[in-house]
């Protein structure tokens, strides 16, 4: 769902995968330094700033309608 959104938003190929990846590091044994090996710096650098992304910061993102029924199945 998180690439798909950003996909409407960029077609940057390191933000769509890193979008792909963004729950990797803290949901599985893959550490940023394999994730940089595997796909890059700039993709381990995203994942890592979104990684440690507040929780509060996501809060005031404003989703359509369609998007929160989305989040929420």
């Amino acid at each position: 769902m998180v690439a798909t959104i950003l996909l409407k938003m960029t077609s940057d190929p390191d933000a769509i995968v890193a979008a792909l990846l963004h729950d990797t590091v803290e949901d599985t044994p893959l550490c940023l330094d394999e994730v940089a090996y595997q796909y890059g710096k700039e993709v381990a650098h995203i994942v890592d700033k979104v990684t440690n992304m507040d929780c509060m910061a996501w809060k005031k993102i404003k989703l359509t309608e369609r998007e929160n029924k989305q989040k929420n199945n």
